[in-house]
């Protein structure tokens, strides 16, 4: 039997390159085959290609290698530049795939799919997803899938096939329960591989075939010293995802950024004219409540384009109007000529005095946290709110069956994760747990049409 040692996502990784092929050496292993990425985001482009290029029997095309090529940016000039032509006319001549026979098995290897390098598949993708790893125009279909491009490293099998990530070498990654506050990460900053071992060519019968993961652990601050003294582009982006595996253009979406909702939502549903929930008037059955409240100062937490803060304006109510996003707060100053605002992120400690306003609301503006950070924003509120001052709001409610698809994780009990989206669902018992303090005036269940999809939502109200 034959040992094979499969690579993928180097990155320009020689510290980690080096260390992975010191194992492979160690165990005796001499047959390599990468599966792409040789390029980008590391300290050593030009050394990892020609190390690649020595030591690996197959190299296919990754998406960086293909953008190393084609791009145009400062971060693909830069390592264009140190790559130069004869380097990048071996990464621009990779093939798509590779087929070979294991131990009567047709095993394929590519970097992201056979003929697109820019379809991904993740490890919490639909089996449906997964499935079109194996199609082929030709109709030859193997038996077992080998790819790269997501960084992290999984087997499953389904409809007698059998799907396998091999891992990154350079730059693992943490898509889904990722500890924003752990110290270290040294459990995950690997460099990550694959071992597979048959009998190489035996394409009838079948024989043991053995698919084996490996993490190596490699000097990691020896890698970030070579990338500064080298000058590597993007520099920051590239420390982030070496100590603590969260993906550059994850960092922000994961803590609700100002520039998520700016750019990915915000600047996009105005300019798709999506702004049905300006009609919205879900505070007009809880005029009689609200309309008691003595103190008239009051925030619009989360306030979006101020559909909540007009009408409360239209009660006599003085309102700050507070939101992450400063295209939406400049929107709107334009729809409610001279009303206040102010920027904030509602996760961090409110910048307001204990017993500060009458009134709060926060509609569809707190369902995006754990548990952990929910609880300290019912806190906040708590705290600057005056005594018998009312808290009002909107979240959403777990039954939205639609936002539940089989592409989502529960990271906790009612928190989801699906394509870089976080989002909270209420039920009955966490609302027992985020308002024994309060006092519970009106708790219900209604649905709504918003961004013209349906939403089933509880509506609050509580007393301090």
């Amino acid at each position: 039997m034959e040992k094979i040692a499969i690579l993928s996502d180097i990155h320009s990784n020689i510290t980690a390159f080096k260390a992975v092929l010191d194992d492979i050496e160690k165990r005796g292993i001499k047959r390599i085959f990468c599966l792409g990425d040789l390029s980008l985001k590391g300290s050593s482009p030009c050394e990892v290609i020609d190390l690649a290029k020595e030591k690996c029997e197959v190299i296919v095309k990754g998406n960086t290698d293909d953008s190393t090529v084609n791009d145009e940016g400062k971060h693909y000039n830069w390592h264009r530049e140190k790559i130069g032509e004869d380097r990048l006319k071996f990464l621009d001549e990779l093939p798509m795939y590779y087929d070979f026979y294991l131990s009567g098995s047709l095993i394929r290897m590519f970097h992201a799919s056979k003929n697109d390098l820019h379809y991904r598949v993740t490890d919490f993708d639909t089996v449906e997803n997964k499935m079109k790893l194996f199609e082929d125009e030709n109709n030859i279909i193997p038996d077992i899938v080998l790819y790269g491009d997501i960084h992290i490293q999984y087997m499953q099998k389904f409809y007698n096939k059998t799907l396998v990530n091999v891992g990154s070498v350079g730059n693992v990654i943490e898509f889904l329960h990722h500890d924003e506050n752990a110290k270290d990460m040294s459990e995950t900053l690997q460099a990550y591989y694959t071992i597979l071992e048959g009998e190489f060519g035996q394409k009838q019968g079948k024989s043991p075939l053995s698919i084996q993961f490996v993490r190596v652990p490699y000097d990691i601050d020896k890698e970030i010293e070579l990338a500064k003294k080298n000058n590597s582009i993007s520099i920051e982006n590239y420390i982030l995802e070496l100590t603590t595996a969260i993906y550059r253009k994850n960092k922000n979406k994961l803590e609700n950024s100002k520039e998520y909702w700016d750019k990915g939502y915000w600047e996009k549903n105005l300019q798709d004219n999506k702004t049905d929930f300006l009609k919205d008037s879900w505070m007009e059955k809880y005029s009689s409540e609200i309309e008691k409240v003595e103190n008239k100062k009051a925030i619009d937490l989360g306030c979006g384009l101020g559909q909540d803060t007009k009408w409360l304006l239209n009660r006599g109510f003085d309102v700050l109007s507070c939101d992450i996003s400063d295209v939406a707060l400049e929107k709107l100053r334009e729809l409610i000529p001279n009303s206040k605002t102010m920027q904030l992120n509602v996760k961090e400690k409110l910048p307001f005095c204990d017993n500060f306003a009458g009134l709060i609301n926060a509609n569809l503006s707190i369902h995006y946290f754990n548990m952990k950070d929910t609880i300290e924003i019912f806190k906040e509120i708590y705290r600057v709110l005056k005594p018998n001052g009312l808290f009002i709001g909107r979240v959403n409610s777990d039954q939205n069956e639609d936002y539940v698809k089989e592409t989502t994780k529960e990271i906790e009990k009612n928190f989801y994760y699906d394509y870089d989206r976080y989002y909270r669902l209420f039920n009955k018992e966490q609302f027992d747990i985020f308002t024994k303090d309060w006092k519970v005036i009106s708790l219900n269940e209604n649905i709504t049409v918003r961004l013209d999809r349906r939403k089933a939502l509880w509506e609050f109200i509580l007393k301090k």
